[in-house]
């Protein structure tokens, strides 16, 4: 009976010193990690249900797919959805304003694009300065998202910027 007690006393600690670890001010990185990438699948979602609406045509822009994301909905929570929590970005308040800075934290790829793209090409990515500097997550056409160490996650950029999509790294 004893050990059951000495058992439950440490799972007890274990929760106390968890549930403190915020406030002594160490970041929840991983935890924006993941939800930034839960987000930019949100967004690809978005994009997949507005191309079926489309002729398998993406949004041509961010702008575009925040208008179709919040067309009967609540814009707040649309646009939230182009914040990475480890940013210092904040939702726009209209469309107009999302790519206006600081409240889109993506760079945008489909505008050229339909469902009809390999997998393996990227929709949306972010850039390195959302993470600390440790890398990225990357939303690709088939709605999944990976977050990509620093490494791989600078030469896929330089891959996108020069106009190489899907990235052969990511392969």
């Amino acid at each position: 009976m004893r050990v059951a007690g000495w058992i439950l006393a440490i799972i007890a600690v274990i929760i106390l010193v968890h549930s403190m670890i915020p406030q002594f001010g160490i970041p929840p990185e991983h935890d924006h990690r993941i939800q930034c990438g839960s987000q930019l699948r949100t967004l690809g979602q978005a994009m997949v249900m507005y191309a079926n609406q489309h002729d398998g045509h993406f949004p041509e822009n961010a702008k575009a797919l925040l208008k179709y994301m919040s067309d009967g909905a609540d814009f707040k929570k649309a646009a939230t959805c182009f914040v990475c929590p480890s940013t210092k970005d904040t939702p726009a308040d209209n469309v107009s304003s999302l790519t206006a800075g600081g409240h889109c934290s993506y760079i945008y790829l489909a505008g050229a694009l339909t469902t009809a793209c390999s997998p393996d090409v990227v929709l949306m990515y972010e850039p390195l300065t959302n993470h600390q500097g440790d890398g990225g997550n990357f939303l690709f056409a088939d709605t999944h998202v990976d977050f990509d160490g620093k490494t791989l996650a600078e030469k896929m950029i330089r891959e996108l910027q020069a106009g190489e999509n899907p990235p052969p790294s990511a392969n």
